[in-house]
């Protein structure tokens, strides 16, 4: 009973989406019960069809009134046809509005990325300058220190001697005496 309650409850519904998953959350019927399980299949390939129809922009209404003759063909047909046809133009207009965006979207990312290079070209630059900074400061540093090493040695040796010659003049007077 509360299978059949759920699934009328599912055919009041008027989205087919909504009624396939109404119809999927029925409690699960038991195995001995084959009758309600084939109602339930049968129903959800129904709905299947029917969401797929929606989906596809096929109206299951249109098709019926098609194929059913009736005394005013020729003005269903006309209607059908202009209806067709302003789906398509409604269809043209997204597809138009879709690749405006996409070249708006795609003049902006150009934009971006011109930008983007400009600032990597400025830091590549950058870079350069400070390199070459770098290495005329190396060069200027290595030539201070070889001079340095030599005016040190130079010192040294200009020490050793002042050093020598008081020795030996502390010597001489020294020797003098004596």
């Amino acid at each position: 009973m509360e299978f059949l309650k759920g699934f009328l409850n599912t055919k009041e519904i008027e989205n087919s989406e909504k009624k396939l998953v109404a119809l999927e959350m029925l409690e699960p019927v038991q195995v001995s019960d084959s009758r309600s399980k084939d109602i339930k299949q049968k129903y959800k390939v129904t709905y299947i069809k029917q969401l797929r129809d929606e989906l596809l922009g096929n109206d299951t209404n249109e098709f019926r009134s098609s194929r059913q003759p009736d005394v005013d063909s020729s003005d269903n047909l006309d209607e059908l046809l202009r209806h067709h046809q302003n789906k398509q133009e409604s269809i043209a207009e997204e597809l138009m509005a879709i690749t405006r965006g996409l070249r708006e979207h795609s003049e902006l990312a150009g934009k971006i990325i011109k930008k983007d290079i400009e600032i990597l070209e400025k830091s590549s630059k950058g870079m350069d300058t400070n390199f070459e900074n770098l290495k005329r400061e190396e060069l200027r540093l290595t030539e201070f220190v070889r001079k340095s090493t030599w005016r040190c040695w130079i010192w040294v040796l200009a020490v050793a001697m002042v050093a020598i010659f008081i020795k030996m003049i502390l010597f001489i007077k020294v020797t003098k005496k004596s």
